[in-house]
């Protein structure tokens, strides 16, 4: 999908109220790390069977495993002690830009057609800080709003997403 795609579809979320800069599709925090691990459980599981037919159901089974529950760890709510609430976040998320706030929704489906779903939030971007670590093959992107003490975790891949262009619209590049 092009960036324009996207950015026609968070601006169709926004309507005429904001002019959406940039878009992103964004997985939880986690989801990558947990497919990683579970392929490498998977591995070892094939190498003690021998390999062969079970190993390789196995090593499936691993990956699938792994990824599933790195996506859904990737957004457990909690509440770090110093009571900042971290919000679960769905398994693809929709993630814009303007110039003066920031969206997320979750994905909705017309069809085959990915749009955006329900509104995540809407905050303006002088209130939020925004974190950005790469990681291996992934970025993490983090959503912080101080005031309200809430957090959104995400993360896109390195190389070859979206995500570049949500960085270059906030300046975080």
């Amino acid at each position: 999908m092009s960036e324009q795609d996207l950015v026609a579809i968070a601006q169709q979320a926004v309507g005429e109220a904001d002019t959406v800069l940039a878009a992103a599709w964004m997985e939880p925090r986690g989801t990558t790390g947990g497919a990683m691990a579970g392929m490498e459980a998977g591995d070892m599981a094939s190498d003690m069977v021998g390999g062969g037919v079970a190993g390789a159901a196995l090593g499936i089974a691993g990956t699938m495993i792994g990824f599933k529950k790195g996506r859904d760890s990737g957004g457990f709510a909690s509440e770090a002690p110093e009571g900042t609430f971290t919000h679960r976040v769905p398994h693809v998320s929709l993630v814009a830009v303007s110039a003066t706030n920031i969206y997320a929704w979750t994905v909705g489906h017309d069809g085959l057609h990915r749009r955006a779903g329900e509104l995540l939030f809407a905050l303006p971007r002088e209130e939020v800080e925004i974190n950005i670590r790469s990681r291996f093959s992934v970025r993490t992107f983090e959503v912080v709003h101080d005031t309200a003490a809430e957090k959104w975790e995400f993360e896109g891949a390195r190389f070859g997403s979206h995500m570049k262009f949500v960085m270059a619209a906030l300046h975080a590049d």
